[in-house]
């Protein structure tokens, strides 16, 4: 017997069939690995973002005396009353390179841009923002607190608060006891909206209803995504 003839070979419709169950296993797979880097390369940046503002605050408290105390002119009016947004813009990016830019590493700073229709209404394009190395970026906001809007991809779309932008802020002692509860660390770095000592759950039922409560959810969770994260990436 010709030892050849034991040889065993796979026929052309046993290899299609076993490539198609290949693509099948892999198009089951590919969304769900797909999804998962996207929560790990999210909670990446959130961690060091969040640690390198914490640092950033401490620094500049040693420099500049407490947080509550930072001078800063809050939502800025014209003569009619309205937001005057380029004297906002101003604002921002003044109290940012005074009490921030000097101890954080970014590329770049853009100042904030304003739309105006035929009708004359004037409506915000963009709001000072900075930009970091790795891609993502910071949108400032003065109001009755200083806002800092991390966006963890950038300009790269969806551009939403709880997808990918998500909300920190500095707020003076007044305006934060308007809306915290009593013996709270005014001043310092927060994440926005956190309401007290408010649960979990509670949490979870708020970022769903608004997503800048989102921010706070994933700080209790250790800025992971978890099964339950209302939004997906």
């Amino acid at each position: 017997m010709n030892i050849e003839d034991n040889k065993v070979a796979f026929t052309l419709a046993e290899v299609l069939i076993t490539l198609g169950i290949i693509g099948v296993v892999a198009a089951l797979t590919l969304p769900a690995l797909i999804q998962n880097y996207k929560k790990h390369e999210a909670s990446a940046r959130l961690k060091k973002f969040n640690t390198t503002l914490n640092q950033v605050m401490m620094f500049s408290e040693n420099d500049n005396g407490p947080s509550i105390d930072w001078a800063r002119n809050g939502d800025i009016l014209d003569e009619a009353g309205n937001l005057d947004w380029n004297a906002n813009f101003s604002e921002q990016r003044r109290f940012f390179e005074k009490y921030f830019a000097p101890y954080m590493e970014y590329v770049d700073i853009k100042d904030g841009e304003t739309d105006v229709d035929e009708e004359g209404t004037i409506s915000v394009k963009s709001h000072v923002t900075v930009y970091f190395k790795d891609g993502s970026s910071m949108h400032l906001y003065n109001g009755g607190a200083f806002d800092m809007i991390f966006d963890i991809n950038g300009n790269k779309r969806p551009n939403k608060a709880g997808y990918d932008r998500f909300n920190f802020e500095v707020s003076s002692e007044s305006y934060a006891r308007m809306f915290f509860p009593e013996n709270h660390n005014f001043g310092t770095r927060r994440v926005i909206w956190d309401r007290g000592n408010f649960t979990r759950d509670a949490y979870l039922g708020y970022c769903k209803d608004n997503a800048l409560y989102c921010a706070r959810l994933l700080e209790m969770d250790n800025w992971e995504f978890k099964k339950d994260y209302p939004y997906k990436l």
